[in-house]
């Protein structure tokens, strides 16, 4: 198949739209498929071929809030032969006018939301999120040819905001190389480990850090360690200086197998998240044999609890806080690792994910097609 992405993606983010959507691309690649990324910036249209993947980049200006003539021309002449588009992210003004070419030139869309419709999403910024919704977003999901969930609980979502069309549950694909990492470890020490966007709010850092001080002030033998970039950044450490939180590291962004090697030294990956729809680096931390602990407020947090796997702890400092200690001083973790280990690999490995996805193209794909032949007669 030929199939465009939508957005912008890199294997190097710490967004998990950017990283999980070059990660499918860069797989269907290797099963064959001509896959292409369309991406835009206020210069002209370039192209770029690496990893078996076109990158297309193309003009846009958000102040116009258009295309250049040059990018519908493209589009109307479709030389790439796309049979089917796929939008990431939403409320992303390129999504709605490219939504707008694709229907007028009756291509078909796919759009993955990855959580932008959940209630606390929506809940920020709400006045502009329903003017927007109600003058914009509306149309992007309603001809849409389908939508991707990334776990049970989002389609609901997909719902509530007004789609009636085809959803399919396809979780985010995550892949691990298993790096053999040597660095020294002081086996004494309990590391607890973050990984992820430094978004106060959005990521529940104040409740992390709340939660730590009330575990070290009774283990004081732990450490936490945070990995990431983002806005909060500066406001995490100001908190951590104003207050003298010990044994506490806020750290820049890790990849490849610097990332794996803090995984494999940690004792507790923590998904501290006030809401979350997926959480890679959580599965990255299962994949690789680590107990995990995360949020009710993490969608994840249903079907590890189904399975049985996880612990999973309130939003509530004091209660997390005792939770936490307790699993780390009687709580099996070497063997809730191996469970771990088990269980994500088959759920989420790339080429199950991959594959699945594909099938969702090629439905959607002899779908309209079948729809435009009986519009003909």
């Amino acid at each position: 198949m030929n199939i465009a992405f939508v957005g912008n993606f890199s294997l190097n983010a710490v967004n998990g739209v950017s990283y999980s959507g070059y990660q499918v691309a860069r797989y269907l690649s290797l099963l064959k498929n001509n896959i292409f990324i369309y991406n835009f910036s206020e210069i002209p249209m370039s192209t770029r071929h690496e990893s078996g993947i076109t990158e297309r980049t193309f003009a846009y200006s958000i102040k116009k809030l258009g295309w250049s003539n040059a990018f519908v021309s493209f589009l109307k002449g479709n030389p790439d032969q796309i049979e089917v588009f796929h939008l990431h992210s939403v409320f992303t003004p390129y999504n709605f006018i490219t939504s707008m070419l694709l229907k007028s030139l009756r291509f078909p869309y796919v759009l993955s939301a990855h959580g932008g419709y959940c209630k606390p999403v929506l809940s920020k910024n709400k006045l502009y999120k329903i003017l927007y919704m109600t003058l914009f977003e509306r149309y992007v999901v309603k001809n849409a040819h389908g939508m991707v969930a990334v776990s049970d609980q989002e389609v609901q979502d997909l719902r509530d905001v007004g789609y009636g069309g085809i959803i399919r549950v396809i979780p985010n694909p995550v892949v691990v190389n298993n790096f053999r990492c040597h660095k020294a470890e002081k086996k004494e020490l309990i590391s607890l480990l973050y990984l992820g966007r430094y978004d106060i709010q959005h990521k529940g850092l104040n409740f992390l850090l709340d939660t730590f001080k009330l575990l070290s002030s009774r283990r004081p033998d732990v450490r936490l360690t945070l990995y990431g970039d983002g806005p909060d950044k500066d406001a995490l450490l100001r908190r951590i200086d104003a207050e003298n939180i010990q044994h506490v590291k806020v750290l820049g962004p890790v990849f490849g197998e610097e990332k794996e090697c803090a995984l494999q030294h940690a004792t507790l990956f923590i998904q501290p998240s006030k809401w979350e729809v997926f959480g890679i680096s959580l599965i990255e931390a299962m994949m690789l044999g680590r107990p995990v602990a995360l949020t009710e407020g993490c969608y994840l947090s249903a079907t590890l609890r189904r399975n049985g796997l996880g612990l999973i702890i309130p939003f509530d400092p004091e209660k997390a806080a005792k939770l936490i200690q307790n699993y780390l001083e009687a709580g099996p973790l070497v063997e809730d690792g191996r469970k771990n280990k088990i269980f994500a690999i088959h759920e989420f490995e790339l080429d199950k994910i991959a594959r699945q996805i594909l099938g969702f193209y090629s439905l959607l794909s002899k779908k309209s097609v079948n729809s435009f032949m009986q519009s003909l007669n």
